[in-house]
């Protein structure tokens, strides 16, 4: 286990992505999905001149169902509109922004051919615009990730904590008009275990005055965080929960009493487990605090 944390937190580390958000976007990659009112946002920007924009999925199989799926929206010469886009994705995963010298035709060709870049016979979609995965996306995709983000480009994001940035560099692909990366079945399976690694290199930092002295904090973090997955909490916040009590309680917590007898418990749910847990964490606190 350590040693395979170990290789996912670095290799994230090592992605050297920057910290800001785009400061002259010329596109945005906008999932209609996460916001239905968006298309009345983006049609009341026209008021003084029109915005080029085309659905992702015009041309597919689920081209009936645009109305849910990802547009790609033009944002030069409109540096209001691309602010409030910006300001729309800081507060949910809306997509993400794009520096590009691609025109519109091209831009929309290689986006499109990335959507469906795992696709057979157009069975399946990659949502490669998902802001909360893009970055365990990158780590998973290795050295391919040259050809992801072509020659020129800076994709930007905002994964519910930070803007985040992955700007190309002398190794990336020049020829934009050549097909995207496709992801291997193995690189597919490892984007979880990084959103984990990566959730714990955060925590690492939010949590710092509290973590215990291990030889790789960020390893003992993302150990607790795999736990509480297997345990049946599923998102990110339950996760961190499980983390909390780690830390007060030390890393085996749930194999002690009196967490132990909860944790057996199979009338429970796994969030009524670390909602039990939470209680008798308090009120152990009470007892020693009275």
């Amino acid at each position: 286990m350590p040693m395979d944390a170990a290789s996912y937190i670095n290799t994230l580390e090592q992605l050297g992505l920057e910290q800001r958000q785009a400061a002259a976007p010329t596109f945005a990659v906008v999932d209609l999905a996460v916001d239905e009112s968006f298309l009345g946002q983006l049609y009341g920007a026209m008021t003084s001149s029109a915005i080029t924009w085309s659905s992702l999925l015009t041309g597919t199989r689920w081209e009936s169902a645009w109305k849910t799926g990802p547009i790609l929206v033009k944002l030069s010469g409109h540096e209001k509109f691309a602010s409030d886009i910006a300001q729309d994705m800081a507060n949910q995963p809306l997509g993400m922004l794009i520096e590009t010298p691609l025109d519109a035709s091209s831009a929309h060709t290689y986006f499109q051919s990335l959507l469906l870049s795992t696709a057979r016979q157009d069975e399946t979609l990659f949502r490669f615009y998902e802001p909360r995965m893009l970055t365990a996306l990158l780590a998973a995709l290795g050295e391919k990730r040259h050809r992801l983000i072509r020659k020129g480009e800076a994709w930007s994001w905002h994964d519910g904590y930070d803007w985040k940035a992955c700007r190309s560099d002398f190794h990336a692909a020049t020829d934009l008009s050549s097909e995207p990366p496709k992801l291997s079945s193995e690189e597919l399976a490892s984007v979880p275990q990084y959103r984990t690694a990566d959730k714990a290199i955060r925590y690492r930092h939010a949590y710092r005055s509290h973590l215990p002295d291990a030889p790789d904090q960020t390893v003992w973090i993302m150990a607790r965080l795999l736990e509480a997955r297997e345990s049946g909490l599923k998102s990110s916040a339950l996760q961190e929960r499980w983390l909390r009590l780690a830390l007060q309680h030390g890393a085996s917590f749930q194999k002690t009493p009196p967490f132990e007898k909860v944790m057996h418990d199979p009338s429970m749910t796994p969030q009524e487990r670390l909602m039990a847990m939470e209680s008798l964490s308090e009120s152990s606190h009470a007892a020693v605090s009275g």
